[in-house]
């Protein structure tokens, strides 16, 4: 009875409480200007919690040198297709009960899928005199967002189930202080068969 009466009285509360803002009027609007600035380009950097300014000619110079090293173009995209092979793969299972109606309405996606977007995080950390343009267009992370695509429900899932067996692997990885990841005793699977080998080795992690 006692809580009744408080959130009945807390229900009548008159509230004069508005928030308020944590930037001055100056601020605001020179964030409004840089988010309307066509001519640049803003982007978290690669490493660190930075957050870079480059000029759009510059960041599409990067990209423009990437695709042209490293990709080949489609003659169309591929993703409709691949729309189609999913749902017929998991209309299989559901037939299967492999998977409930729940799970396959989630797994399905979007009914129209996004293409998958490409990005570039600078990677300021690099020496300057190493970068694509030296000392003026550091070199980008090449990024490909899967949000909304016909395959990021599935790839969250399996995800999602496969995280916590990784965790009972008999392979051990830890941080050491000198920033080397060191993995030991990693046993490789081959037609079923564990191989009778044991792998050893280090990579160094980049530093900002």
């Amino acid at each position: 009875m006692f809580l009744k009466l408080e959130i009945s009285a807390f229900r009548h509360l008159h509230w004069n409480w508005r928030e308020e803002p944590n930037l001055t009027r100056g601020e605001e609007r020179a964030l409004n200007l840089l988010k309307n600035n066509t001519d640049i380009v803003i982007k978290q950097a690669d490493k660190g919690n930075a957050v870079v300014l480059l000029d759009k000619k510059d960041y599409l110079w990067e990209g423009m040198r990437q695709f042209t090293d490293h990709y080949t173009p489609l003659d169309k995209p591929i993703y409709p297709q691949t729309k189609v092979e999913v749902e017929a793969i998991l209309g299989e299972m559901y037939d299967r009960k492999i998977i409930n109606r729940k799970q396959w309405e989630y797994l399905s996606g979007p009914a129209v899928p996004r293409a998958r977007r490409f990005y570039l995080l600078p990677k300021i950390h690099k020496e300057r005199k190493k970068w694509s343009l030296p000392g003026k267009i550091p070199p980008g992370r090449p990024i490909v967002s899967d949000c909304n695509s016909e395959t990021y429900n599935t790839a969250e899932f399996i995800e999602y189930h496969l995280n916590p067996i990784s965790q009972k692997h008999p392979s051990v990885v830890h941080l050491q202080s000198a920033n080397f990841w060191r993995v030991h005793k990693i046993e490789l699977v081959s037609l079923g068969k564990l191989a009778p080998c044991q792998w050893s080795f280090c990579r160094q992690a980049s530093v900002p």
